[in-house]
């Protein structure tokens, strides 16, 4: 549960800054060809520290990209200043004397010609409040928190402090109370990120200006404090090495021996050895030989885990959340011989449970003169193949005998491995034709058995390894090749054993869109095993391509089922509830061969059909070019805002600007978007004139195949005495963006200016499920909520994510939603059950000021088989 000092709350305005006159920079130049994307021009200015900036980029010759580094800071980034491709803009204040770096560039590698770049010191923002208080190494401060300070909207009082950082050396900040009564703090590093305490005591390990905001726990309570800033050796003597989530490394060397090969079981409890930091920890010894490369795994049902590997010469690895679970997983290649301390331990203190801690060698397949030496590879010509491992056969690097077999299996086949032995624990490597890699030891049930499931990416010969868990294990396996094409018909139809091939002529025949196929059902034909006569075809598409089988008759109620080269199976009766024709949708076609039974719904039926193969709806599918377009199908729009640092006055928030960075990358990477159809707001760039822009550009892109995702992360607020009569409570909701509100009634605005499918709306602030009745008001709109919308939401500090919908709705579109099926093609129904499983798992325990925080999946008249994209 996160504290109510991390969640997202309302925020007060602020002025706006305006430009002044005098320019400390302005400069003509040209870009070069090779410039753009990974090339650039650089200028630096001397700034001075709380210089208020305003940098503006033009071009009218290339789409310009700006990117400044004000001293002792991280970068920040702009392109397409208020939605134009011929500016970029942003304003900064240098938090201390130094050079400030301008960076003049481009998204496109091929862009060339003329810019203009100007930086301006503009006149000091209008703030309600004080500058805050700087807090140099070795110095101290004491305040109160009473009333004149700045006072959030729930009457809570607050201060800021700005922190020198580690820039000399690692720094220890430290707050007390002088009274009874503690202050809630905050304290961000200068890349936004949240920095855990204990005890009152923060450790500065970044270079570049922190922040810490001190509040009040009730409204109008008065609180005293005092602050001191030290460096490490004179605050902790020999203080642990801090890793990159803010934990301590043990400082014990003993600990439990450890193995390679070997699986332990433990548990972490109140009574453990702590970190430094107050994490529970169990310290085991593994010893390393040089050159040797290990997986060290920790999983745990418990608490979220933490692995940490220290090397005898100090160097060390860490891993929190492996493969988006909350289990730790860390490849470490051993630089010298030693001892290695292995570190069990949680994500933060008070988490307690059993876990298990394994490690093993990385593996690697034998090499061609080892198959050779060993009689070369078998060749598998059942599906059950019997074999041993004994001396004298392949050896793995690691010392495990191994057996290979080339088994041979076509593009979107699905394929079920098992290596069953009761004489050692099996272990499986399967390498594809593509070379895509599958490892496992223990398959479902805790059977050490090894099991693999996987589709074929593509046609051939697939490499398959069966070994053992451990060294020079030996003993009698049996290997079973099996798929997984059989599925259990619906509504009354069961498919008989092996329905194909077809006892139809047009068994085979190559299948075009618009094709149509005239036939019959007629006693004689083949039957399913309830009875039903049947005719079957075999159609290939073109990979990604969207079609729309369609079977209808009037002699007789028509039944579709539709196998997919992957084995799943999709039935249809009724296509509509107005019509007894049957039909179904193929979004996205795979690579292989489609069966397809025409049937009846009752046993016994007979008649004349038509079968026809139609051109389905066009859906986003990543570019074949890579830059993000979709090949004859809809396209992907995205407008993404996230704030980490608000103006003076207002609370600034860990990670927000990353979360929608983050989105948006995340899309590119998949092909599914480029820059051309994005806007991306981050800090002062999000401002309401840049979002009603941000719309009005896109919404002027867009058309009605398209896919637009609309995502924010930050302050959300409440305004009473709304006059709209759907609000029900009298009272609107709104996101806070860098200058200001933006409520839910105008947003449904914005909103209606989009003309596209299907539109996404992500929220991740508090009371953000008040914008549904706003939002969601039309066809095709589908919106994702962090909350109620009187309940506030928190900070995902354990995800390193500005809230929990930031980080799990960036898992989700990235492709582990697709899961029911696994078919690489995203719809609706999956997103929505994907959130609201990792919601159910990771946020049932967040309560803030009383409540707890809940999804809001709102639908609308989207249905859950709604496709929002394909990942083919």
């Amino acid at each position: 549960m996160v504290a109510c000092g991390s969640c997202k709350e309302e925020a007060p305005n602020v002025e706006t800054p305006v430009t002044a006159q005098a320019p400390l920079l302005e400069q003509t130049g040209a870009l070069a060809p090779g410039q753009g994307a990974a090339g650039r021009a650089t200028y630096d200015v001397p700034v001075q520290q709380g210089d208020q900036l305003q940098i503006v980029l033009t071009s009218s010759a290339f789409d310009p990209a700006l990117e400044v580094t004000p001293p002792g800071a991280g970068a920040l980034r702009n392109d397409d200043w208020q939605g134009s491709r011929a500016e970029s803009r942003l304003q900064v204040v240098a938090a201390q004397t130094g050079v400030l770096k301008v960076t003049v560039t481009s998204p496109s590698v091929a862009a060339a010609g003329a810019y203009q770049i100007r930086v301006d010191r503009i006149p000091a923002v209008v703030a309600q409040t004080a500058a805050p208080t700087l807090l140099p190494p070795g110095g101290s401060h004491t305040g109160e928190l009473a009333a004149g300070d700045e006072t959030l909207p729930d009457g809570r009082f607050q201060e800021r402090v700005v922190l020198a950082g580690a820039d000399a050396g690692a720094l220890q900040l430290q707050v007390r109370a002088t009274g009874p009564i503690a202050p809630m703090v905050i304290v961000v590093d200068p890349s936004g990120r949240a920095i855990p305490g204990t005890d009152g005591a923060y450790s500065i390990v970044m270079p570049g200006p922190h922040r810490a905001q001190l509040f009040t726990a009730q409204a109008g309570q008065t609180v005293g404090y005092e602050m001191t800033l030290q460096p490490v050796s004179a605050a902790v003597a020999a203080a642990p090495t801090l890793s990159r989530n803010h934990h301590q490394f043990p400082t014990q060397t003993t600990g439990t021996t450890v193995t390679v090969g070997q699986s332990v079981r433990g548990a972490l409890s109140p009574g453990s050895a702590a970190l430094p930091t107050g994490e529970p920890a169990d310290v085991y010894l593994l010893q390393g030989t040089p050159g040797q490369t290990v997986r060290v795994e920790l999983r745990s049902d418990a608490f979220d885990s933490y692995l940490m590997v220290v090397g005898p010469n100090g160097q060390h690895w860490e891993n929190d959340d492996s493969g988006g679970t909350l289990s730790s997983a860390i490849d470490v290649p051993l630089p010298v011989a030693g001892a290695y301390r292995v570190v069990a331990t949680a994500y933060r203190a008070g988490m307690a449970g059993a876990y298990e801690l394994k490690v093993s060698d990385a593996r690697a397949e034998p090499t061609v003169a080892q198959q050779q030496a060993a009689g070369g590879p078998q060749v598998a010509s059942t599906r059950t193949i019997d074999g041993a491992l004994a001396a004298g056969d392949t050896t793995l690097p690691s010392g495990e005998f191994a057996d290979l077999h080339e088994l041979t299996f076509a593009a979107g086949e699905r394929v079920h491995l098992e290596a069953r032995s009761t004489a050692f624990d099996t272990y499986l490597i399967v390498r594809e034709p593509d070379n895509e890699q599958h490892d496992n030891d223990d398959g479902p049930g805790g059977t050490t058995n090894a099991v693999i499931d996987f589709v074929a990416r593509q046609s051939g010969v697939h490499r398959v390894t069966v070994t053992s868990y451990r060294p020079a294990e030996v003993g009698a396996y049996q290997l079973a090749i099996g798929g997984s094409n059989a599925g259990a018909a619906g509504q009354g139809a069961q498919v008989a054993a092996n329905p194909l091939p077809n006892a139809n002529a047009n068994a085979g025949a190559a299948a075009v869109t618009g094709d149509s196929v005239q036939g019959t059902l007629a006693a004689g034909d083949g039957a399913l095993n309830s009875g039903e006569f049947r005719d079957a075809y075999t159609r290939a598409f073109t990979a990604g391509q969207p079609v729309a089988i369609r079977l209808e008759s009037s002699a007789f109620d028509p039944y579709l089922i539709v196998t997919t080269p992957s084995g799943r199976q999709m039935d249809n009766d009724d296509l509509t509830p107005s019509t007894r024709n049957a039909g179904v949708d193929i979004p996205s076609a795979e690579n292989g061969d489609y069966q397809i039974l025409v049937t009846s719904y009752e046993a016994g039926e007979t008649g004349p059909y038509t079968l026809n193969f139609g051109a389905g709806t066009p859906i986003p599918r990543p570019s074949n070019g890579g830059g993000g377009g979709s090949a004859g199908g809809g396209q992907v729009f995205g407008l993404f805002a996230g704030i980490t640092d608000y103006p003076d006055g207002v609370g600034d928030l860990p990670e927000c600007a990353n979360d929608a960075v983050k989105l948006a990358e995340a899309l590119r990477e998949a092909n599914l978007l480029d820059e051309s159809r994005q806007v991306l707001l981050t800090d002062a760039q999000a401002t309401v004139a840049n979002m009603r822009a941000g719309f009005a550009r896109l919404a002027s892109q867009m058309g009605p195949e398209d896919i637009f995702v609309f995502f924010y992360s930050g302050h959300g607020g409440q305004r009473e005495n709304s006059s709209d009569p759907r609000e029900i409570d009298g009272t609107d909701e709104y996101i806070f963006l860098h200058d200001g509100p933006l409520l839910d009634d105008e947003m449904g605005t914005l909103f209606g200016t989009v003309n596209a499918r299907l539109s996404v709306v992500a929220l991740d602030a508090c009371f953000s499920g008040g914008f549904a009745k706003d939002v969601i008001t039309q066809p095709g709109r589908i919106g994702f909520f962090s909350s109620e919308e009187d309940v506030l939401s928190a900070v995902a500090g354990q995800f390193q994510a500005g809230g929990y919908l930031s980080h799990f709705i960036r898992l989700a579109m990235t492709g582990q939603a697709d899961a029911s099926p696994h078919d690489q093609v995203l719809t609706v129904g999956e997103l929505s059950h994907f959130l609201y499983t990792q919601f159910g798992q990771h946020a049932t325990d967040v309560q803030l000021q009383g409540a707890y925080q809940h999804l809001v999946v709102d639908r609308g008249a989207v249905h859950s088989d709604q496709v929002l994209w394909s990942y083919r």
